[in-house]
Formats: C-alpha cells, sequence, structure tokens
C-alpha cells in the first residue's frame, strides 16, 4: 500500500523522476535512503528552479542537494556531479554532503583507470591525492596511477586505499578485476586481498 503525500497539491503534482516529484510548492523526495516518514521528504529548496542530476544529486539556482539534504556552503549555478559521491563548485570539493578539506576546487578531478573507468575513488588536486575522503601523506604525484579494486601505485609503492601493501612489487603488480577466490592482485612473488598478503600459491 503506497503511502499518500502529506500537503501535496493534487491538481500540480507531477513526477521529475524515479526519486523526486514537485507541485505548485513543495519538492519531494521518495526513496529507501531514509524510510522515516515512509520514505518520503520534502527538500527546503527554489521550487522554480530544482532540477535533479545524476543520482543522488539535485540543485537550484543557489543550492545543491545530496539525496535531500541541502550541501551546506554549495553554489548551485557552478554546481558539478562528479561521480561516486564526489562533486564541486567554484569554491569547494565535497564528498557526500561535507567539504573535501584541503582540495583545491579549481584542480580537483577524478583518477580513472583504463580497466575499470567508473570506479572512482582516488581523486587530486594540483598539490594533494586523495581516496575518498582521506588525503595522502606523502605520495609521488607525477607518477601516481589508479589500478582498481582500491589499489594505485606512485611507482614506489603499492597502495591499497591510503596505505602502503608492504612488500608488493610495483613493477609486477596487477590487479585481479575478476577476483580469483581469496586473491584479488598479485606481484611475482605474493597474492593479495584488500592490501594484505595472502596463503595462496603462484
Amino acid at each position: 500500500r503506497q503511502a499518500p503525500v502529506k500537503e501535496a497539491d493534487v491538481n500540480s503534482f507531477r513526477s521529475l523522476n524515479d526519486c523526486y516529484a514537485k507541485d505548485t510548492n513543495r519538492i519531494y523526495y521518495f526513496g529507501d535512503h531514509d524510510l522515516s516518514n515512509n520514505g518520503i521528504h520534502e527538500i527546503p529548496c527554489n521550487n522554480e528552479t530544482f532540477s535533479p542530476l545524476e543520482y543522488p544529486y539535485a540543485k537550484d539556482n543557489e543550492s545543491a542537494y545530496y539525496v535531500y539534504t541541502k550541501i551546506t556552503g554549495s553554489d548551485g549555478g557552478s554546481f558539478l556531479v562528479l561521480g561516486n559521491d564526489f562533486s564541486k563548485d567554484k569554491n569547494h570539493v565535497y564528498f557526500k554532503t561535507n567539504i573535501l578539506k584541503g582540495a583545491d576546487a579549481a584542480s580537483f578531478m577524478v583518477i580513472p583507470h583504463e580497466e575499470s573507468p567508473d570506479d572512482i575513488n582516488y581523486t587530486k588536486d594540483k598539490d594533494h591525492i586523495f581516496y575518498n575522503n582521506k588525503m595522502f601523506d606523502e605520495v609521488a604525484m607525477a607518477s601516481f596511477k589508479a589500478l582498481g579494486l582500491g589499489y594505485a601505485t606512485d611507482g614506489r609503492h603499492i597502495y591499497f586505499h591510503t596505505g602502503i601493501v608492504k612488500n608488493a612489487d610495483p613493477a609486477t603488480f596487477k590487479v585481479n578485476e575478476v577476483r580469483y577466490g581469496d586473491t584479488d592482485a598479485a606481484d611475482a612473488k605474493n597474492t593479495y586481498w584488500e592490501g594484505k598478503k595472502t596463503a595462496a600459491e603462484l
């Protein structure tokens, strides 16, 4: 049984996409992100300029929104969705609804990799490398490459997320996009699972 949308204007109510709807006075979100109030949430925004973007984002002429939450400090006019919970505007970079501390909006970009270009976890600006919302302490930026499945290399080390994979050989290290048993990567001497050496034989 579907729940009624309280206070909605029946005559002007219409769907914007699978998650958002509007009437003359309000914008609504419906989904399983938060099932309180039957999953229906009114978004306090500019009704006339509100537009859905790539899920889970939307914007109006003033601000941007993540699902139904306003991204504090965001600028709707310059807001861009980058993918995998990253976004930016002329002032800030965001991970979900939070400002990514230390990131330079003008130079910020995602770091794709050839095998899985949609697997976006690593990002960079002119001075830093990030994994999700965590900044690397030290890394060779010029040679840094995302390898997939949370792995990356700068030619000196192999990283899983932001941690160095101990004793991994960058020259022979390869990620197994199709995971084999309890291994997701290997080099000439060892196999690995989520950044840790396994007992599997090569």
